[in-house]
């Protein structure tokens, strides 16, 4: 299933693709392709893809926010909708990755965390959506205006969307996962879906 409904998004995203590649390239320049290791199925890593929302310059940390200062011109607009994620099916396809199951770990973030905790989280393939993507799909906006970002996501962000996605796993089901992606197409494009995100992760994090 996981293979075949990647196959049928990239043909009916395949215009989409192709137009964000092109905004890229004309409003950022190159690479318009972002990758980085991520920590899949048993701790096997794989190359993760994403339309570059930063520029390459500066990494300083492993977490942006809406207002981080290496957004790209269109980077802004992929991440506040997600579109930059659309690559990913990509690694669906390859038997990377699920549809729906946990978000792909950076290796950083899964040093962090309990070592049976990450062991749990990837007894199943990492998934392109799930129930703490729609629960903390507004993290970036949520996050601006904070000092130390990445502290602040290791510390109250990382171990709730952990607790979140062990809960899935507890529960997981077809009927479920058919309709986290249902829930997924319905969400990304509503505002009140993600202020209702924004204030549930503002809620975890300390007063600014």
């Amino acid at each position: 299933m996981d293979v075949l409904l990647s196959i049928l998004g990239l043909l009916l995203l395949l215009p989409l693709l192709l137009a964000i590649a092109l905004a890229i390239l004309l409003l950022d320049g190159r690479p318009v392709i972002f990758s980085e290791h991520r920590m899949g199925y048993r701790r096997n890593l794989f190359t993760l893809y994403k339309f570059r929302t930063l520029n390459e310059s500066a990494r300083s940390s492993s977490v942006a926010t809406s207002d981080d200062s290496r957004l790209t011109v269109s980077g802004g607009f992929l991440r506040r909708w997600h579109l930059d994620e659309l690559l990913q099916l990509a690694n669906v396809f390859r038997g990377e990755m699920s549809l729906v199951g946990p978000r792909p770990m950076k290796p950083l973030h899964a040093d962090t965390l309990p070592g049976e905790t990450v062991s749990y989280l990837l007894s199943v393939k990492p998934g392109l959506t799930g129930p703490a993507s729609l629960m903390f799909m507004a993290e970036d906006s949520a996050l601006a205006g904070y000092a130390d970002v990445e502290s602040l996501y290791l510390r109250y962000i990382l171990p709730a969307k952990a607790a979140c996605q062990m809960e899935y796993l507890h529960n997981c089901s077809l009927l479920l996962d058919l309709k986290l992606i249902l829930q997924t197409m319905r969400d990304l494009l509503s505002a009140r879906a993600h202020a209702v995100s924004r204030e549930r992760v503002r809620s975890l994090l300390p007063p600014r």
